[in-house]
């Protein structure tokens, strides 16, 4: 762990993790709150009763449901219920990988939270805070409203799009493909082998070579730069010669656009502020104030820039003169 509280992606990420079952999450969760070694058997009841309550809610009758859920819910009636056994079998699987602790006492077998046991919860929970982060469709509309009105333009010859997100959106590509005559992207090759170019044929793709990308000078009337990390280099090239990689390719009187995420302010509630601090601490090098933006943008040679701020996204645009 760091001294943020957060795990390093590198070194722990969710491939790690990605044998674990529904049921083994749950057995950490619940071990984790334990400070002292608990009995086996103990444990194995306390999931078996967590389960068991879910079951026995989901099994209620309501014809109004879809034919979907009724599947689902015959599905569970007839699950099996979990034995010893596999539950027993499951603690050695999680022991061998460090996420618990063996500890007995004469005959009894107990089980021992370690440093790592919170680990699988917290990389996975993080995983998803991130990945349903709002870079969606319909809120990117509701922003490119503010955008081009700011501007003064809604249409564009040729557009780049520099993602720097590890999935994809691929509605907001297919939004972005109505907006210009020719769009490009730079981004993972592969995720644009797999996935991009077999969904929109159109989209044209570039890459950097030496720190330069591929394009030539004054070639593109917009380039629109997502969620700049202000920790990580991409493609090779760090963030303010990417920046300025991106205006040499756009021409004269054309638009820089680069988009952050805020830091959400706290509240007087406290779990909403266990939220809001988890969400700042894993999202701080993708968060940005105006200043930081403002300042990036100086120093790869923009000089006239607006900054936005959005219902929880910041934009920088500049205007390359």
């Amino acid at each position: 762990m760091n001294e943020t509280g957060t795990y390093d992606k590198l070194n722990y990420n969710i491939q790690g993790f990605a044998d674990l079952s529904i049921l083994e999450l749950i057995t950490l969760q619940l071990l984790s709150r334990y400070k002292e070694p608990i009995v086996r058997h103990s444990l194995f009841l306390e999931v078996q009763q967590f389960f068991q309550k879910g079951q026995d809610a989901n099994l209620k009758t309501d014809l109004s449901v879809s034919k979907s859920e009724q599947k689902f819910r015959e599905f569970i009636k007839n699950m099996n219920p979990i034995s010893t056994s596999s539950f027993y079998n499951n603690l050695n699987n999680l022991a061998k990988k460090g996420l618990l602790s063996f500890k007995d006492n004469g005959n009894i077998r107990l089980i021992e939270a370690n440093e790592l046991t919170k680990l699988a919860e917290k990389v996975i929970f993080q995983h998803f805070f991130v990945t349903r982060m709002p870079f969606e469709g319909d809120a990117m509309i509701e922003s490119g409203v503010e955008i081009f009105k700011t501007i003064g333009k809604e249409k564009f010859e040729s557009f780049l799009l520099i993602w720097l997100y590890d999935n994809t959106d691929l509605p907001f590509f297919k939004l972005l493909t109505t907006l210009t005559d020719y769009l490009f992207i730079l981004c993972d090759e592969e995720l644009y082998n797999n996935i991009i170019n077999k969904s929109i044929d159109t989209i044209k793709y570039t890459k950097v070579f030496n720190e330069l990308i591929r394009e030539p000078d004054d070639i593109f009337e917009c380039a629109f730069i997502t969620y700049i990390d202000r920790k990580s280099d991409f493609f090779g090239i760090n963030r303010i010669n990417l920046l300025k990689e991106a205006i040499r390719v756009t021409n004269k009187g054309g638009y820089i656009i680069i988009s952050n995420y805020t830091e959400l302010p706290l509240t007087e509630n406290n779990v909403t502020n266990n939220l809001i601090q988890i969400y700042n601490t894993v999202n701080k090098f993708q968060i940005s104030n105006k200043k930081q933006l403002e300042e990036d943008m100086r120093k790869a040679g923009l000089n006239r820039i607006t900054i936005l701020e959005i219902k929880g996204f910041i934009f920088g645009i500049g205007w390359v003169e």
